[in-house]
């Protein structure tokens, strides 16, 4: 800056001068003369400074790499919008335009996924913190969903009084016997089945019951094993009493007056049978059964009542069977259980 001596007050004065050239960079000028209004000056190593044009609405300095930056606005990508406005960009994404088929990693319970890259049949989710998922594996058929120490989890269900549970249902049109060799033991007090619609291919064939101490295996059948008594009543008015005290079966309709095959005769009811796994008593069989005939009394209804009495062996199979060792024509035979506590 220029200055002179100033006699009066013995100092320097300093004072403003015009320069006809720009002053250099070197000598800690811009080199420029002019500058672009709102350009943002970028520098030359020694040569002048430059600058940009002004920016537009939304565009920001972008670098390039071994030259000079420059203006440009932010391209939007897939499921994105970008509004620019003055001094503001604002970029927004479309969640229901994202291609979520190219995703890749694991998405965490609180960006909206699970946690978990992988899954099992049956798999049920449940939050085990407040920001995050967890599975628990799928249980056994017949378990119920309970918690345990606050969270889910599979159980067998506690036994519980006052209803009957399906175990097993058969429906046939052929064979000589029903058996059923599975489902009966300790687990429940009383045991029904329910009979429906059932005829033999022969003409008067009784309607026979044995039992097995071996899953199935071989059913009792000696000379003595078993005892039983029938009493009932026909359409006609005929009354029926029969029984035995020493039988290789248990008859639910006696031999000599047993169903006939025809399309429209049938024999159904009901039988109940008590602790099966007890191995203190001998096993009881009570219920009552109805048939229909061709012949003069049209209907019967049946009372009956057996006990098999070779041991006190616990039983765990029940057939059915016709007297004549014939075919079953059709019968459909389900076994319920009942616990009492």
């Amino acid at each position: 800056m220029p200055f002179r001596y100033n006699p009066f007050s013995g100092k320097l004065d300093f004072y403003e001068a015009s320069l006809s050239t720009p002053v250099d960079v070197a000598d800690g000028g811009t080199g420029a003369s002019t500058l672009t209004d709102g350009g943002v000056l970028l520098g030359s190593g020694a040569s002048a400074i430059t600058a940009t044009s002004q920016p537009t609405d939304g565009q920001v300095l972008i670098g390039n790499t071994g030259s000079d930056p420059s203006l440009g606005t932010i391209t939007a990508g897939n499921a994105t919008t970008v509004t620019n406005a003055p001094g503001s960009i604002t970029v927004a994404v479309d969640e229901s335009a994202i291609d979520r088929t190219n995703l890749t990693g694991v998405l965490d319970a609180p960006s909206g996924g699970t946690g978990q890259s992988s899954f099992a049949v049956g798999d049920i989710f449940y939050a085990d913190t407040a920001s995050s998922l967890t599975k628990l594996g799928v249980g056994s058929n017949g378990d119920v969903l309970t918690l345990a120490g606050g969270v889910p989890t599979w159980s067998t269900p506690a036994a519980g009084g006052g209803a009957w549970t399906l175990i097993e249902s058969q429906t046939v049109s052929t064979g000589t016997s029903v058996d059923f060799k599975t489902g009966i033991g300790s687990t429940y007090d009383v045991y029904w089945f329910a009979i429906h619609n059932c005829a033999p291919t022969g003409n008067f064939q009784g309607f026979w019951m044995r039992i097995s101490e071996d899953g199935g295996s071989t059913w009792k059948s000696g000379a003595s094993d078993y005892a039983w008594a029938i009493s009932g009543i026909a359409s006609s008015g005929t009354a029926y009493n029969a029984g035995d005290t020493a039988d290789t079966q248990m008859e639910v309709t006696p031999t000599n007056d047993g169903i006939t095959n025809n399309a429209y005769t049938s024999l159904s009811g009901n039988i109940y049978f008590y602790d099966p796994s007890s191995t203190a008593l001998n096993k009881y069989f009570v219920g009552d059964v109805v048939q229909s005939n061709d012949d003069t009394d049209k209907l019967t209804r049946r009372e009956f009542g057996a006990n098999y009495y070779g041991t006190t062996n616990a039983i765990n199979g029940v057939q059915f069977l016709w007297s004549g060792g014939g075919n079953f024509l059709r019968a459909t035979i389900s076994l319920y259980g009942l616990s009492e506590s």
